[in-house]
């Protein structure tokens, strides 16, 4: 994947529930426009398991700490 093809969206918020069944739904906040992160705003929600939580946590937490440190880009599958 080329830097062309990469749209950075700043994340404006989020927010976690607990759903029945162990499952967790992940809501992020995010601007339409990705030059106007004031404008208008859309809503992307994602249920996961309790596991898969975990895991993309992890994953997360991973990847922020070496994009930190400055290594280079990677992509890590699941």
């Amino acid at each position: 994947m080329s830097d062309e093809e990469i749209t950075l969206f700043p994340l404006i918020g989020f927010s976690t529930h607990t759903l029945p069944g162990s499952l967790v739904m992940l809501t992020l906040e995010l601007p339409v426009n990705s030059e106007e992160p004031e404008g208008e705003r859309t809503y992307v929600r994602i249920g996961l398991r309790a596991e898969g939580t975990r895991q993309l946590a992890d994953s997360l937490r991973r990847a922020a700490q070496a994009a930190e440190m400055g290594q280079a880009p990677s992509r890590n599958p699941s």
